[in-house]
Protein backbone atom coordinates (compact mmCIF):
# COMPACT_ATOMS: atom_id res chain seq x y z
CA UNK A 1 0.00 0.00 0.00
CA UNK A 2 1.53 3.24 -1.00
CA UNK A 3 0.00 6.10 -0.12
CA UNK A 4 1.00 9.74 -0.97
CA UNK A 5 -1.06 12.24 1.67
CA UNK A 6 -1.05 16.15 2.32
CA UNK A 7 -0.26 17.67 5.27
CA UNK A 8 -3.98 18.52 5.90
CA UNK A 9 -4.64 14.47 5.51
CA UNK A 10 -2.18 13.73 7.70
CA UNK A 11 -3.24 16.07 10.49
CA UNK A 12 -6.71 14.83 10.30
CA UNK A 13 -5.52 11.09 10.63
CA UNK A 14 -3.63 11.75 13.50
CA UNK A 15 -7.04 13.44 15.11
CA UNK A 16 -8.41 10.18 14.27
CA UNK A 17 -5.94 7.72 15.21
CA UNK A 18 -5.47 9.47 18.98
CA UNK A 19 -9.61 10.19 19.68
CA UNK A 20 -10.25 6.45 17.90
CA UNK A 21 -13.26 8.67 16.06
CA UNK A 22 -14.56 11.75 15.68
CA UNK A 23 -17.01 13.88 13.70
CA UNK A 24 -16.29 17.01 11.12
CA UNK A 25 -16.90 19.55 14.27
CA UNK A 26 -14.97 17.27 16.40
CA UNK A 27 -11.97 17.36 13.91
CA UNK A 28 -12.60 21.18 13.21
CA UNK A 29 -12.04 21.75 17.15
CA UNK A 30 -8.94 19.64 17.39
CA UNK A 31 -6.81 21.58 14.80
CA UNK A 32 -4.61 23.37 16.87
CA UNK A 33 -2.27 25.88 14.70
CA UNK A 34 -5.67 26.39 12.00
CA UNK A 35 -8.19 27.67 12.97
CA UNK A 36 -9.06 29.38 9.26
CA UNK A 37 -10.69 25.59 8.00
CA UNK A 38 -14.10 25.82 7.32
CA UNK A 39 -16.41 22.76 8.07
CA UNK A 40 -16.98 22.25 4.49
CA UNK A 41 -13.30 21.96 3.78
CA UNK A 42 -13.05 19.27 6.30
CA UNK A 43 -15.88 17.60 5.21
CA UNK A 44 -14.92 17.10 1.99
CA UNK A 45 -11.28 15.83 2.65
CA UNK A 46 -12.63 13.07 5.06
CA UNK A 47 -15.34 12.45 2.19
CA UNK A 48 -12.34 11.98 -0.35
CA UNK A 49 -9.94 10.13 2.18
CA UNK A 50 -12.59 7.59 2.85
CA UNK A 51 -12.60 7.05 -0.98
CA UNK A 52 -9.25 6.55 -0.97
CA UNK A 53 -9.50 3.99 2.07
CA UNK A 54 -8.02 6.03 4.63
CA UNK A 55 -10.96 6.28 6.80
CA UNK A 56 -14.73 5.12 7.18
CA UNK A 57 -17.75 6.48 8.93
CA UNK A 58 -20.88 5.53 10.39
CA UNK A 59 -24.00 7.66 10.65
CA UNK A 60 -25.47 8.47 14.42
CA UNK A 61 -28.24 11.07 14.15
CA UNK A 62 -27.85 13.35 11.55
CA UNK A 63 -23.77 13.22 12.10
CA UNK A 64 -21.21 11.09 9.97
CA UNK A 65 -18.80 9.53 12.77
CA UNK A 66 -14.76 9.19 11.41
CA UNK A 67 -12.25 6.02 12.20
CA UNK A 68 -9.20 5.73 10.32
CA UNK A 69 -9.30 2.52 8.69
CA UNK A 70 -5.15 2.72 8.20
CA UNK A 71 -2.60 2.57 10.86
CA UNK A 72 -0.10 5.67 11.57
CA UNK A 73 2.51 2.81 11.19
CA UNK A 74 1.35 1.65 8.02
CA UNK A 75 1.35 5.54 6.39
CA UNK A 76 4.82 5.86 8.48
CA UNK A 77 5.60 2.92 6.23
CA UNK A 78 4.37 3.94 3.15
CA UNK A 79 5.38 7.01 3.16
CA UNK A 80 9.22 6.82 4.30
CA UNK A 81 9.11 3.94 1.11
CA UNK A 82 8.26 6.59 -1.07
CA UNK A 83 11.12 9.03 0.31
CA UNK A 84 13.72 6.58 0.12
CA UNK A 85 12.62 5.85 -3.46
CA UNK A 86 11.83 9.38 -4.38
CA UNK A 87 14.74 10.72 -3.11
CA UNK A 88 17.67 8.62 -2.44
CA UNK A 89 17.13 5.99 -5.21
CA UNK A 90 15.99 3.26 -3.11
CA UNK A 91 19.09 3.54 -1.03
CA UNK A 92 18.29 3.38 2.84
CA UNK A 93 21.87 3.98 3.64
CA UNK A 94 21.45 7.04 1.83
CA UNK A 95 18.33 8.10 3.98
CA UNK A 96 20.21 7.15 7.67
CA UNK A 97 23.69 8.82 6.55
CA UNK A 98 21.46 12.26 5.42
CA UNK A 99 19.44 12.23 9.24
CA UNK A 100 22.61 11.24 11.08
CA UNK A 101 24.97 14.34 9.25
CA UNK A 102 21.51 17.19 9.10
CA UNK A 103 20.51 16.79 12.28
CA UNK A 104 22.49 16.76 15.53
CA UNK A 105 21.78 14.11 17.86
CA UNK A 106 22.54 13.81 21.55
CA UNK A 107 24.43 11.01 22.72
CA UNK A 108 21.23 9.19 24.16
CA UNK A 109 19.97 9.04 20.59
CA UNK A 110 22.99 7.77 18.91
CA UNK A 111 23.67 4.76 21.37
CA UNK A 112 19.77 4.61 20.75
CA UNK A 113 20.67 3.80 16.91
CA UNK A 114 23.70 2.02 17.36
CA UNK A 115 21.49 -0.64 19.30
CA UNK A 116 19.19 -0.76 16.87
CA UNK A 117 21.49 -1.34 14.32
CA UNK A 118 23.39 -3.92 16.36
CA UNK A 119 19.95 -5.69 17.05
CA UNK A 120 19.23 -5.80 13.35
CA UNK A 121 22.86 -7.41 12.37
CA UNK A 122 21.90 -9.74 15.02
CA UNK A 123 19.33 -10.89 13.68
CA UNK A 124 16.92 -9.78 16.41
CA UNK A 125 13.05 -8.84 15.93
CA UNK A 126 12.70 -4.84 15.67
CA UNK A 127 12.41 -2.95 19.00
Amino acid sequence: MRRALTSLQLRILDILWDRGEATVNDVLDSMEYDKNLARTTISTILTRMEKQGLVGHRKQEVSHIYYPLVTRNEIQRSMVTDLVETLFKGRRSELVSHLLSESDQDADALRKIMNLLREREDGKEEV
